[in-house]
């Protein structure tokens, strides 16, 4: 005890640990303790303390730490140094903290950043991004051309002109007497014919099926006519199936990302930076855009082994485009916090888009008409489904451990 603690307590203490009972009782009448080195118990009045305390000469530790980076715990390591007389600085190259603090008061500290200076476990996240792109195409139709060898629309059976009937020539050899060829005075809208009566005609024309499978072509002739009739038919099943597994480890609370892909350069051109003059061309720049399978997670392992993860799936692709700027990105990706136990998998996304378009053209009525009306027209029948899963697994690689003393 020191000089000036004197007199006799009495407290009456039940079922209580020696050390709590002790410091119920110096609390009780102004007092405190520290505990010197051999562990002697030094009590002292709280004033005395607090002067003993300012005079006790500082120390300064290096204190190495293992797992942890030794700049992320200066802040938090500061704020349990003495004021004043305590100090702490990260050496970074041997990633350890230079602790400066009283000598009665530093093996505290140093303890602290023991446990703060802990083993964390690594986990392993194992995801699947299914992808599933069908289109189904189904087109039929029949085309009709009805003409004479004077008049004719000259779009779907090229009837050829005798060899003598060159332009600029009033009258061609083997044309009749006040024929004039449609090639020469007419476009496929308009007509010329200078010769008579005649007749021809076109039965969906403007209709045509890109790369039929099925072509058929049927030619007749009636009195002076020719008629031709085509019968096109196509069924076309495309299927893309995309499956990606990016897998990847990390430690725990610490964010980790895989990337798979490429860099699409995007052209883009400023037309503002021309002269006024027109004399010099546009400025053209060129950046790049990330394409692929990405992910990115956090995972936190909790006390009961579940581990809480915030993950961010992408996958993403260049497609032409239908309009003039050249190709579209399409891009599916989920963004979630999960909770699942170790091993488990869970289903952070899933997606399913069905587009169903149907286009029937043809001549009027005729097309209507049941059974027969296939004759007069087209039929195109397109059928896009889409499907996205995302499935996430993780697993812990090693157990929690128990904070390590430094001893």
């Amino acid at each position: 005890m020191g000089r000036d603690v004197k007199g006799k307590v009495t407290a009456e203490v039940k079922n209580q640990p020696w050390d709590l009972a002790f410091a119920a009782v110096l609390e009780s009448q102004g007092l405190t303790y520290q505990v010197l080195e051999g562990g002697i118990i030094n009590v002292l009045n709280k004033a005395d303390f607090a002067r003993a305390d300012s005079t006790v000469p500082v120390e300064t530790r290096l204190v190495r730490v293992n797992y942890a980076k030794a700049s992320s715990l200066v802040g938090v390591v500061q704020s349990i140094v003495s004021k004043g007389r305590g100090a702490v600085v990260a050496d970074t190259t041997n990633n350890a903290l230079v602790i400066t603090d009283t000598r009665n008061r530093i093996n505290d500290v140093e303890q602290f950043v023991r446990g703060l200076d802990i083993r964390t476990p690594q986990v392993s996240i194992q995801a699947k991004l299914i992808f599933v792109n069908r289109t189904d195409v189904e087109e039929l139709g029949i085309r009709y051309d009805l003409g004479s060898q004077t008049q004719f629309f000259n779009r779907l059976v090229q009837r050829p002109v005798p060899s003598s009937a060159q332009p600029g020539n009033p009258n061609p050899q083997g044309v009749p007497t006040g024929t004039i060829p449609t090639e020469f005075f007419s476009t496929d809208e308009t007509i010329v014919d200078l010769g008579g009566n005649s007749l021809s005609a076109l039965g969906n024309a403007a209709q045509s099926v890109v790369n039929p499978a099925l072509d058929l072509i049927f030619s007749t002739a009636i009195g002076n006519f020719n008629l031709t009739a085509f019968l096109q038919a196509l069924q076309r099943l495309s299927l893309q199936d995309v499956q990606a597994e990016p897998t990847i480890t990390t430690l725990d609370n610490r964010p980790a990302e895989i990337l798979v892909g490429d860099r699409v350069p995007i052209r883009v051109i400023d037309v503002s930076s021309a002269s006024t003059g027109g004399t010099a061309p546009p400025r053209a720049t060129v950046s790049f855009e990330q394409t692929g399978v990405n992910l990115k997670v956090t995972p936190h392992v909790t006390a009961n082994r579940q581990i809480l993860m915030e993950v961010h799936v992408e996958r993403s692709n260049v497609e032409p485009s239908s309009v003039d700027i050249g190709f579209t990105f399409q891009t599916q990706q989920a963004d979630n916090q999960v909770l699942v136990s170790d091993g488990e998998t869970a289903v952070i996304g899933g997606l399913t888009v069905t587009e169903v378009t149907v286009t029937k053209t043809g001549i009027p009525f005729l097309v209507d008409l049941p059974i027969v009306g296939k004759l007069f027209g087209f039929t195109s029948e397109t059928e896009n489904r889409r499907d996205l899963l995302i499935l996430i697994t993780p697993h812990i690689l090693d157990d929690l451990v128990e904070p390590s003393t430094g001893k």
